[in-house]
């Protein structure tokens, strides 16, 4: 081997060796949390009914052919209960190769192309098993979130998560259960029939079940907020748009007497957590917010979605080919009822909408207040969009010629800040500056705690007359923002405004510049009348900013005697000061030494190992 490779080797272990304690990742920055399943064994699959709790009981001598995982960020609270501390979960299930191919008594699984599971349709066969993802609020009644098939394919990628939680089941609390379902099947022994053998097997499906539950921990700490908390504002208007048209506004019809929804609410919306309310010039309601404000938005929900105004001809329909155009939402099954929420923020960019579909299915399982979103500045519109059926002819749980309705409930609004606070910051250390405060390098205007505010900056320079007096000069008077930088030398005055407050503007003064005069000016707290008044009484500025006393003129003689004298205490100080420097470099040399980072012990052992290599193959 020659010195090059030896080299090579050496350096490649030294860079592992060092990433080792320098590298940072979040790979588990999240908790994972193993859930235990329950396995359960049926002959018929389309007994299984998805949408109710079963009263089968598992068979406690089955396995499970991987293990699910919770991941997030959570607090474990008792068997199967989290709090969520922030952020969403993650669902995965890994899977157990080894019990894939040693399963008891030589069961398979197999292709399964049933698109069926008791009442549930599928898009796709099982085929090599499925994953269904179901939610409840009440843990009885339980809507399909979602469903993967054919999970032992090569085309399935379960190494990343296949399901993350929602934000409405995270601050309502829901129940989750996520049901892991496949075909196995065994060679038995064959049937003798005389001339020939007839090979049997055998089949039955296994289920296995993992729930739990989860709600946001800041739920639980805020207590018992109602949608009754005031003050408090609802929105309930509702419009028929047609049928199939994508819940197209401009093509909605008035709800006469003719019409089935005539007279009677599905429900309304109710927004509180806000200080204040206030309006926009086009009547679009703003809802301002101070410290320790948390806007909410709730439903409340006043019909049994399968009998409508006590009808048992009205009901809520699934509305397979639903579209939104306004909301830009391709067409997708909306299932029965689907809430929308768009948000834009303060810069105009439009987020990608939130989708709740099956919202009424969800939510009539409790028939209690849904809270939907928790809310920041910005502006925000929210849309219901459901179908309803409309079926006087209907016999043994069949329609007959039933009529299909659209309808939408839709209101925008907007959350301020209801403050009237920016925040000036050093542009070199990022602290904030208080009112007349000074910096020599300027300063950025910090508005992340509202961003909707209105700012006016008057920059004066300050000039200095002959007799050493000040006086000022404007220079520019204009509008400013959280872009732009503040450094030419002078006197700012910022003069914050909340359009939507009636609240008295802020107004703040920051001097800056290295000049001694506006360095004055900062720290006496001096208007620049007042500082030209300090020196017809006989006061002067020091380089430091400082006003002293003027001092008389001294002879040569005593200036010379000073100045000697100054130097020597000078000479004596300086000596003073090496003496301590030295012993502080020595102190600060050994605290150096004794904290020396493990790794670094270990590069350097390293770093010997590979010179007594290299001398070897040498010699």
């Amino acid at each position: 081997m020659n010195h090059k490779n030896i080299y090579f080797q050496f350096w490649i272990l030294l860079l592992v060796f060092f990433s080792l304690f320098t590298l940072e990742t979040n790979i588990f920055a999240k908790e994972n949390s193993v859930i235990e399943g329950q396995v359960y064994q049926q002959e018929d699959i389309k007994n299984y009914d998805l949408s109710k709790s079963n009263d089968i009981h598992p068979d406690n001598e089955l396995e499970t052919i991987g293990q699910f995982i919770l991941n997030g960020n959570t607090d474990n609270q008792s068997d199967n209960q989290y709090y969520i501390k922030e952020g969403h979960l993650n669902f995965l299930y890994e899977l157990d190769k080894e019990k894939l191919t040693a399963l008891k008594d030589q069961w398979q699984v197999v292709e399964d192309k049933n698109k069926k599971i008791g009442k549930l349709k599928l898009d796709q066969p099982i085929m090599n098993g499925a994953i269904i993802v179901q939610s409840s609020f009440d843990g009885e009644d339980w809507q399909t979130d979602k469903i993967i098939t054919d999970i032992l394919s090569k085309d399935t990628d379960l190494s990343k998560p296949f399901f993350t939680t929602n934000q409405m089941h995270e601050i309502n609390g829901a129940y989750y259960r996520i049901l892991v379902t496949y075909k196995l099947e065994r060679e038995s022994e064959p049937t003798d029939l005389i001339i020939f053998d007839i090979d049997n097997t055998e089949t039955k499906y296994q289920f296995e079940e993992y729930k739990f539950y989860a709600i946001n921990k800041k739920t639980v700490e805020e207590g018992n907020a109602s949608p009754s908390d005031k003050p408090r504002r609802e929105f309930k208007s509702k419009v028929n748009t047609g049928l199939d048209n994508g819940y197209n506004l401009n093509e909605a019809e008035k709800i006469d007497k003719e019409d089935p929804h005539f007279g009677w609410d599905l429900g309304f919306f109710t927004v509180n957590g806000y200080t204040r309310e206030a309006k926009e010039s086009n009547g679009k309601p703003v809802f301002l917010k101070t410290v320790g404000d948390e806007i909410r938005l709730w439903f409340t929900l006043n019909q049994e979605i399968d009998q409508l105004d006590k009808n048992p001809a009205l009901r809520i329909s699934e509305d397979k080919n639903g579209y939104d155009v306004a909301m830009g939402i391709k067409q997708t099954n909306f299932k029965r009822g689907t809430l929308i929420v768009k948000y834009t923020d303060d810069e105009g960019h439009n987020y990608d909408p939130v989708i709740y579909t099956d919202f009424l299915a969800a939510n009539a399982s409790t028939y209690a207040d849904t809270r939907i979103q928790l809310f920041e500045e910005g502006d925000y519109e929210v849309t219901l969009n459901y179908e309803v059926s409309n079926s006087p002819r209907r016999y043994a749980s069949v329609d007959v010629l039933p009529k299909y309705y659209n309808y939408k409930m839709n209101f925008e609004f907007a959350i301020r800040n209801g403050n009237t606070m920016a925040f000036p910051r050093d542009m070199e250390t990022g602290s904030e500056l208080k009112d007349r405060a000074y910096t020599r390098s300027g300063f950025i205007v910090d508005f992340t705690q509202s961003k909707y505010l209105t700012l006016d900056v008057v920059r004066k320079e300050v000039i200095t007359n002959d007799d050493g007096s000040l006086s000022s000069s404007v220079r520019s008077n204009t509008v400013g923002n959280g872009l732009n930088t503040y450094d030419k030398p002078g006197i700012y005055e910022l003069t914050v405004k909340n359009q939507y407050s009636e609240s008295l503007p802020t107004t703040i003064t920051i001097f800056v510049g290295e000049d001694k005069n506006i360095m004055a000016l900062a720290k006496n707290k001096l208007s620049i009348e007042e500082f030209n008044q300090s020196l017809l009484a006989g006061k002067e500025i020091d380089d430091s900013g400082e006003i002293v006393d003027q001092i008389e003129n001294d002879s040569t003689e005593e200036k010379i005697i000073k100045t000697e004298s100054s130097v020597e205490t000078s000479a004596d100080k300086n000596k003073e000061v090496d003496t301590e420097t030295t012993q502080l470099e020595v102190k600060v040399s050994e605290n150096k030494e004794s904290n020396i980072f493990l790794p670094t012990i270990g590069i350097v052992g390293l770093m010997i190992i590979g010179w007594m290599i290299f001398q070897k193959r040498k010699f």
